[in-house]
């Protein structure tokens, strides 16, 4: 058991805390480093508010990726209100502990890696306003007792391993606004009418389940439910869910999921005056239409009644050009449009645009060049456009996105060298630019990026003399390019899922770590290498099958040693002659003639 030191200046919910750092969770990230003794004030701890008084109110930790326990000490802080762990590594069955806290207002354990059933005895923390649990791998019915929190106001249990129907008591929960149950294996069945109890409700998301409402299910009733059941501002429909006939006179629609579904055609023109109409009479914020089979020109008027912020119509059958107003992108964050047939070339306001995060553009048909004012996007983190005819170099502005953490630009006509100026990416974990007409020299210090795990850089013109390669890569594929030199050995230190060098001018003996079944294809194309027994290559020892100049090597050496063995034994010989008596050479010539 772990003693902790006596701290007496430390109040008694920075004692807890401090318990619950050192003994309960494990903090590989370091993200808790103020949580000590000489920080004496936990008040002023990372992810810690308190109250007036000084006693601590709520735990907000995100994104830190803490392991361990949450046991029943956290409960044991008497004013805690709210319990934040979204995007840790918390595991486990849901920590029943937390049911014995009635205080809690606000509970989210999302996205991290719990499991099991929900707790029939949720009804325990009836303070509760936002339950969150979504992005974990909970799995079973939703128990009825989530129906019994009467101060409920968000429910997020989306992508979940939930089964069974849809949770029919949701209609009891009048204060809630917002609930979200998509991407769950929920069996098909019907929305229950009670939803048009909810008259606060303005987040529904279904979207991305089997489906929820067949079309028959509502039948000539359908304009009876829909009439009962108003969103103000959201809704996200799932596969197979009929499109209510009056969601038109949605004028104050702000975002809309309609993703991973099966529609097909054109969106109807009934949705908020949509589509070529979509955002002329409303402040349009988010629409998803993902994964449909949806087709036709882009909705042209998306910025004129307000402000774009995201837009996803991945996977569809979307042609024509990108509509004028990506020309002026000042509030768009994410961009998603890839895997449809749109061409022509990219706005200069959507390449910088100020605010983006994410632009996938892969497989389309889009063209040109890869602007400068790129430069300008400094907050984007993901950059996808593989699969076009982009041409021309990638800009040295590139590297100004100290944000990227993911490039991809693989199958399109960039050329030229990869620009120095990538290796200043330090937060880059990606970067794929594979099948291009790239040249020169690979930077070395492209290798060397610290958060780099997945480099494919193959089929391209690239060289490089010494290849250095750095233990956080797991996935490196250079094929068919000009790499020469011999093979590292530190490579075989590396940890790879993936690995091609194959078809480059590589040379020498191939270090015995990378001699495995595994790599069998990895080195072929290089006919100045050998390897061992595991490998297609010839073996370093076989002189029929050495090349020249390995051959050179081995043999000079041999037959120098050779020549002074031979030279050596002939001196020898020669002095032992000399040194031989007259009598018994005589002697032995007499007796010989006898």
């Amino acid at each position: 058991m772990l003693l902790l030191p006596h701290c007496a200046s430390l109040s008694h919910d920075g004692l807890i805390l401090l318990k619950i750092r050192k003994v309960d969770w494990r903090d590989t990230s370091n993200a808790l480093s103020n949580w000590n003794e000489s920080h004496q004030n936990p008040c002023a701890w990372n992810g810690i508010s308190c109250d007036a008084f000084n006693t601590v109110t709520s735990v907000d930790i995100i994104d830190a990726l803490i392991s361990g326990n949450l046991t029943s000490a956290i409960c044991t802080l008497p004013n805690l209100t709210a319990l934040t762990l979204q995007g840790n590594a918390f595991s486990g069955p849901f920590p029943n502990a937390l049911l014995h806290y009635k205080r809690l207002r606000k509970l989210d354990l999302s996205s991290n890696h719990f499991a099991g059933m929900f707790p029939a005895h949720i009804f325990q923390l009836s303070e509760l306003r936002i339950l969150n649990l979504a992005h974990n791998a909970f799995s079973g019915s939703v128990p009825l007792a989530f129906g019994t929190l009467p101060k409920l106001e968000a429910l997020f249990l989306h992508e979940n391993s939930l089964s069974g129907t849809f949770p029919m008591f949701i209609g009891n929960l009048e204060s809630l606004t917002n609930f979200a149950i998509g991407r769950n294996p929920l069996l098909p069945g019907l929305i229950p009418r009670e939803l048009g109890n909810l008259k606060q409700l303005q987040v529904l998301s279904l979207a991305g389940g089997p489906g929820c409402v067949a079309e028959s299910s509502l039948g000539q009733n359908s304009d009876q439910f829909n009439g009962s059941l108003k969103f103000e501002n959201t809704v996200y429909l799932s596969q197979q869910l009929v499109i209510p006939w009056n969601i038109g006179q949605l004028t104050s629609l702000s975002e809309m999921d309609c993703g991973h579904n099966q529609l097909q055609g054109t969106i109807p023109t009934a949705i908020g005056n949509l589509p070529q109409s979509l955002g002329t009479y409303s402040d349009f914020i988010v629409s998803d239409a993902s994964e449909n089979g949806l087709g036709g020109p882009l909705p042209r008027n998306l910025f004129m009644g307000g402000v774009l912020y995201g837009f996803a119509t991945t996977s569809n059958n979307y042609n024509g050009t990108l509509p004028p107003f990506f020309e002026n992108c000042t509030s768009l964050q994410y961009l998603y449009i890839d895997n449809n047939q749109l061409s022509g070339e990219i706005p200069e306001g959507l390449w910088g645009a100020v605010k983006l995060k994410g632009l996938f553009l892969n497989n389309n048909k889009f063209e040109g060049k890869i602007s400068a004012a790129i430069a300008q996007a400094k907050n984007v983190r993901r950059l996808k456009i593989s699969n076009n005819r982009f041409k021309g170099s990638i800009p040295p502005e590139v590297g100004q996105l100290t944000k990227l953490q993911v490039f991809e630009a693989s199958n399109n006509r960039l050329l030229g060298p990869i620009p120095h100026e990538l290796t200043s990416l330090s937060l880059v974990n990606i970067l794929l630019l594979d099948h291009n007409f790239l040249s020169e020299e690979i930077p070395e210090e492209i290798m060397s990026l610290e958060n780099l795990n997945q480099l494919n850089l193959g089929y391209n013109k690239l060289t490089v003399k010494t290849p250095r390669f750095f233990s956080n890569i797991y996935s490196l594929d250079l094929p068919t390019n000009l790499l020469s030199g011999s093979v590292p050995l530190e490579m075989g230190r590396l940890n790879l899922n993936i690995f091609n060098v194959s078809n480059n001018h590589l040379s020498g003996h191939i270090p015995d770590v990378l001699d495995i079944p595994v790599y069998k294809e990895s080195f072929l194309g290089n006919p100045m290498l050998c390897g061992g027994r595991n490998l297609t290559l010839p073996s370093c020892f076989s002189t029929r099958k050495l090349s020249p100049q390995r051959l050179a090597i081995i043999l000079v050496p041999s037959l120098s040693i050779l020549a002074i063995a031979l030279y050596s034994i002939c001196l020898h010989r020669s002095c032992v002659r000399k040194q031989s008596d007259a009598p018994l050479w005589k002697m032995t010539t007499l007796n010989s003639t006898a």
